[in-house]
């Protein structure tokens, strides 16, 4: 299937799950991440769009222990800050997600994050994603040598993805 179509099909999916459903895997992906992250882990995390999954209940206890990382986009690409308080910290940015406000956040390093959650509209068994065609995170990805876990929901899984030489596989999904 093309990337066009496969976008299409799973951006359907996910505007048909119903809020329960929705409620059900963002507590189950906090749940399941919390006891196996370290409290001392750097977590580059994400701001949710409306139909990804829910982070923003991990970002707050993330936040809360001075380990959560978020992106903000300039131009093509994502810079990391640190966010320790989700309610004054952030800012509509790109897309209508919630940025790290740069004036009030400080900018980590690349080479400090130790694990990254990275959004998608699928996953596959590979571990390859397909996110909206932008490529921020594949460059991003390709940039850093940590952990990284896709995650969302069970219903985003299919059996392939098309990929070309730029996408960068994770090294693992989760998906609730």
């Amino acid at each position: 299937m093309s990337k066009v179509a496969l976008r299409t099909k799973l951006k359907q999916i996910r505007q048909q799950l119903s809020s329960k459903r929705r409620a059900e895997a963002s507590h189950n992906l906090k749940s399941a991440l919390l006891p196996v992250l370290d409290p001392h882990t750097s977590v580059l995390s994400f701001s949710s769009l409306s139909q990804e999954i829910d982070t923003s209940s991990l970002n707050r206890f993330l936040a809360s222990s001075g380990k959560l990382l978020l992106p903000k986009m300039v131009e093509d690409t994502l810079v990391i800050f640190c966010v320790t308080n989700i309610d004054t910290q952030l800012v509509k940015g790109a897309f209508g997600l919630y940025e790290p406000n740069p004036n009030l956040c400080d900018e980590v390093a690349r080479e400090e994050i130790e694990i990254v959650l990275v959004p998608a509209l699928g996953f596959d068994k590979s571990n390859h994603r397909i996110g909206y065609g932008k490529g921020f995170y594949d460059r991003f990805l390709a940039s850093i040598e940590c952990p990284t876990i896709g995650v969302g929901y069970h219903e985003q899984l299919v059996d392939s993805i098309l990929t070309e030489p730029t996408d960068i596989p994770l090294k693992t999904i989760s998906l609730f």
